[in-house]
């Protein structure tokens, strides 16, 4: 069986392209650039969650080797998930259009344009269904499997869950001192999710334009 992105769904056949198609650009330093921000921020929030789960309390002056390593990890962990965050606030819709434009040069437009593709991620409300359009998009548009959907579904819900626990940390009581924790846990397993799509769809679309855009001999 072919198992090329081109195989079954189209039959190798390339669709007219967009009419405000451009040359295809190969997505590969924005989707690097995304890969390692959200990689690293995933790595951030998965020490802070760990720390906060089975690290020391806290004390000022740290005297106790254990409570200067868990300062350590909590200061190390704070620097690489917000910095990590805050780059991927630019690095991922940065790729989200390339990637948005890619797909009309591949003569395969989704619902969204590029520009709505990556400003959607800043719109409040907006940002919470056309995101995963988007990338809904991107992933059918470039070839995709229907079986990766569960990926794109995991990594949404557990961005939801997580930006809800974020806030319901901010208001609960301190017997419930677990949510923040989770919250952070959340974000971790969310940002590692989607590290791993857009390493996928940058190799779909990769592969796609080798065949519909072949290097000449």
């Amino acid at each position: 069986m072919d198992d090329h992105p081109l195989s079954a769904a189209d039959g190798g056949a390339r669709p007219a392209l967009a009419p405000d198609a451009r040359p295809y650009v190969p997505p590969g330093a924005s989707a690097t650039a995304a890969v390692v921000l959200v990689g690293t921020s995933a790595a951030g929030f998965a020490i802070l969650a760990v720390q906060g789960q089975v690290g020391p309390a806290i004390t000022i002056p740290a005297r106790d080797l254990a409570v200067r390593v868990a300062i350590t990890a909590i200061a190390f962990g704070s620097l690489t998930a917000y910095l990590g965050f805050l780059g991927s606030a630019i690095a991922v819709p940065v790729w989200t259009h390339r990637a948005c434009r890619n797909l009309r040069s591949l003569g395969r437009p989704g619902h969204l344009s590029p520009a709505w593709a990556a400003w959607s991620w800043f719109i409040p409300v907006v940002n919470v269904v056309l995101p995963w359009l988007a990338v809904q998009d991107l992933w059918t548009g470039s070839g995709g499997r229907p079986r990766g959907r569960l990926l794109l579904g995991a990594w949404w819900v557990a961005w939801l869950a997580a930006c809800a626990a974020w806030v319901a940390a901010g208001f609960a009581p301190a017997r419930l001192d677990w949510v923040r924790p989770l919250s952070q846990l959340l974000l971790a397993a969310a940002g590692l999710l989607l590290a791993v799509i857009v390493a996928a769809i940058t190799r779909l679309q990769d592969a796609r334009a080798a065949v519909d855009f072949p290097a000449p001999h």
